[in-house]
């Protein structure tokens, strides 16, 4: 089947410092192109075929580079709500497809890893999967930590006090997501303030669904100047495991 990939670009990027004045997270350059064009060529090159990008509308040169990129929409979250809230606003676009992958605009991973997220969704069209990433239980603090069996989350535990959780497997903003899940992404997105997708996929998993998690190596986060310097010295390799392969 055909695949879209949502991805979450309406972020303000205000860790970025100064460059935030003048760059949303998405158009900020790294090694010479805005960080939304590496996602779109990793995405294309694990297998994806379109693209909604969602995005704020204070967010003017998003929409100018919108014009530029091939096979894809731009729908508008208004106000900054979470993930879950820019899913709800992305249905419309997908809401015809049994399935779907979503990622935040700011996380690059190796392409082969993200084309084994995707071989895993397609053979399981009724689950939702999650990459992980193992960072340790000092570094769960300020993330979504997620508890396993086997390859099955049981749970997603949001920003747990630390030594709380058993577990050092943090949740990427990096997730294949059936039809079925929907629903509870709009429950989600239905209260006020920001809305975590953790939420919804707990909601998910309570209600008899299955979410799976796929293993990755390594994840190149760009939320800060010195995040800039690393992506940008990494992505200069033609070799690098996050470009397409040449």
């Amino acid at each position: 089947m055909p695949l879209t990939a949502v991805i979450l670009a309406a972020g303000a990027g205000s860790r970025l410092g100064e460059l935030a004045m003048r760059y949303s997270k998405a158009t900020v350059p790294v090694a010479g192109r805005p960080l939304i064009y590496w996602i779109t060529d990793m995405l294309s090159a694990a297998g994806v075929e379109q693209f909604v990008i969602v995005g704020h509308p204070s967010d003017s040169r998003l929409a100018e580079i919108m014009n530029e990129l091939d096979r894809a929409t731009l729908v508008i979250q208004r106000e900054r709500r979470g993930i879950a809230d820019a899913l709800h606003c992305a249905l419309p676009a997908v809401n015809s497809e049994p399935a779907f992958l979503a990622c935040a605009c700011d996380s690059l991973y190796p392409v082969t890893e993200v084309e084994t997220l995707i071989d895993r969704g397609r053979a399981n069209l009724d689950d939702a999967i999650v990459g992980v990433l193992e960072m340790g239980r000092a570094a769960t603090a300020s993330r979504s930590v997620v508890q396993t069996d086997g390859e099955q989350v049981t749970q997603i535990v949001e920003k747990p006090v630390p030594g709380s959780v058993d577990s050092g497997l943090v949740a990427l903003p990096l997730y294949w997501l059936p039809q079925r899940f929907m629903p509870y992404c709009s429950y989600a997105a239905a209260n006020r303030g920001e809305t975590y997708v953790s939420t919804a996929l707990n909601r998910f998993l309570l209600s008899g669904g299955t979410l799976r998690a796929v293993a990755f190596s390594r994840r190149l986060e760009v939320t800060t100047p010195e995040d800039l310097q690393s992506a940008a010295t990494e992505l200069a390799q033609p070799s690098s495991p996050f470009r397409a392969a040449t």
